[in-house]
């Protein structure tokens, strides 16, 4: 989505995405100000960066858009000034993309891996998870307690080379089948 801004903050143009994205139709958009089209609670968090913006400063930002028909909405926006020769703002590219459903999925997968914790913490047994690098990115709080005791911190436990803690007449048969996945 692309509009101009310009320098004195009025819409000249708004492609038809944007406008379609804004549910207004382009006559009632171009000419006037973010503030009239998006509001003023909306137009407060991004003014310092518009402003900025036509002080020849690119602006790069992700924010909320509390959109009158479908609610809160997250946009990434990029305001991108449009510098005369002679060095002076003639205005500003804004290039918008809404992220609204990649910031919904990055929340529910938070939120899953905080459950994941919260049980796995809650398990009567030893449960770490392994990355393919085999550096173990999660321990439970059993694990911890087992492998460097009830005072050990959970970084220790995560970094631990449980393989120097193997019987030496154990050690070569556990990492072979460690390996191997069994």
């Amino acid at each position: 989505m692309t509009a101009y801004y310009d320098a004195s903050g009025r819409i000249q143009f708004i492609n038809k995405l944007f406008a379609d994205w804004l549910d207004k139709p382009r006559e009632e958009i171009v000419g006037r100000t973010m503030a009239e089209v998006i509001g003023e609670n909306n137009w407060v968090h991004r003014k310092p960066m518009f402003e900025a913006g036509l002080k020849g400063e690119r602006q790069f930002f992700v924010a909320e858009l509390d959109h009158d028909t479908r609610g809160m909405l997250v946009a990434q926006t990029e305001y991108i000034p449009w510098v005369r020769p002679d060095g002076t703002v003639q205005g500003l590219v804004v290039v918008v993309q809404d992220v609204t459903e990649q910031r919904v999925a990055e929340r529910a997968l938070k939120e899953s891996e905080a459950r994941f914790k919260r049980i796995a913490n809650s398990a009567p047994a030893l449960m770490w998870v392994t990355r393919l690098d085999r550096v173990r990115d999660f321990v439970n709080d059993h694990y911890v307690a087992y492998v460097v005791g009830p005072n050990g911190s959970r970084e220790e436990a995560r970094t631990v080379d449980w393989r120097l803690r193997i019987h030496p007449d154990d050690h070569d048969r556990i990492v072979g089948d460690s390996l191997a996945g069994e």
